[in-house]
């Protein structure tokens, strides 16, 4: 498939693989000119994940543009939990786990005005848990890799709303957060907040200290919760796509959207694009969808 008339190398690495335990060895090495350790002991499937690495490097060596497109998977390794499968969630989410419900029933727009303390103690919980991150290695390593290879030539596209490219020192206009992001907010009720007021919906960054405190008791939010700072009679929320959510504000993704493709066209016709693909797993990730279906137009 391409991209117009533009070739595309897709580079996959699932987080399933196993994982290269030579950090050190990863950190260092000169990623385009990568060769495995001969002096080192490896196993079949080391041996062939090293052989994918080295594959991974020479295909980027033809390509003028980088894109990153990321999803959860790739938080793992900072400590971010795994939320795949009920279990998973259950696991990392006691309170889910005492109702019975998976993480689609759990984290919907719906759950602020069905039980407000409990959906806020989870937006309370993924604040801190986000703001607390260390993000591990292999956010260095695209970053080092986008900066030097590619001089600074590169897009993030990720459905991770953690912040942890920013983090780590991605530019903020290079890094498309497609479902949103924690760290901006929302009325529960956008278009009629909007309204009512006379504007169009709209989406803040709060103050950290408006995050409500977390009763680590009951894993529900203490009172008062945060209100919406234009209408202010509504709660707000997290300005987070969830599952069957019909009053994300997009305002901020939208701006990051265009920039991206922008940033598209203007690579278009100037060379090979190359593609790394990290932590969407092998189901039909939302990220994924799209790529797919930009690169069939």
């Amino acid at each position: 498939m391409q991209r117009d008339s533009q070739d595309q190398n897709g580079l996959n690495n699932d987080t399933e693989q196993e994982e290269i335990h030579e950090e050190e060895e990863l950190i260092n090495y000169d990623y385009l000119n990568y060769q495995p350790n001969p002096s080192k002991s490896l196993n079949t499937n080391t041996k062939s994940l090293q052989k994918s690495i080295t594959l991974a490097a020479n295909a980027l060596k033809s390509c003028s543009s980088l894109l990153i497109i990321a999803g959860a998977g790739f938080g793992i390794d900072s400590g971010l939990p795994d939320y795949r499968g009920t279990r998973g969630f259950w696991n990392n989410y006691p309170p889910a786990a005492a109702l019975s419900l998976s993480y689609s029933q759990f984290a919907t727009a719906d759950r602020y005005l069905l039980d407000p303390t409990l959906a806020w103690g989870f937006a309370a919980h993924l604040t801190q848990l986000y703001s607390s991150v260390t993000p591990h290695p292999g956010f260095s390593i695209l970053h080092q890799l986008g900066k030097s290879r590619f001089k600074n030539n590169f897009f993030v596209y990720t459905s991770n709303v953690d912040n942890e490219f920013q983090k780590i020192g991605f530019p903020a206009e290079r890094v498309y957060e497609a479902h949103g992001t924690v760290f901006m907010w929302q009325c529960v009720d956008p278009k009629i907040c909007a309204r009512e007021n006379g504007g169009a919906e709209a989406c803040w960054k709060p103050d950290p200290t408006e995050v409500p405190k977390l009763d680590q008791s009951n894993f529900r939010a203490e009172e008062p919760l945060p209100m919406c700072r234009v209408c202010k009679k509504r709660l707000a929320r997290l300005n987070v796509s969830m599952f069957g959510d019909y009053k994300f504000v997009e305002k901020e993704t939208k701006v990051q959207r265009q920039r991206f493709v922008e940033w598209e066209k203007g690579n278009k016709g100037k060379g090979k694009m190359g593609i790394i693909e990290i932590g969407c797993g092998v189901s039909e990730h939302s990220v994924r969808v799209e790529i797919g279906e930009r690169k069939d137009g």
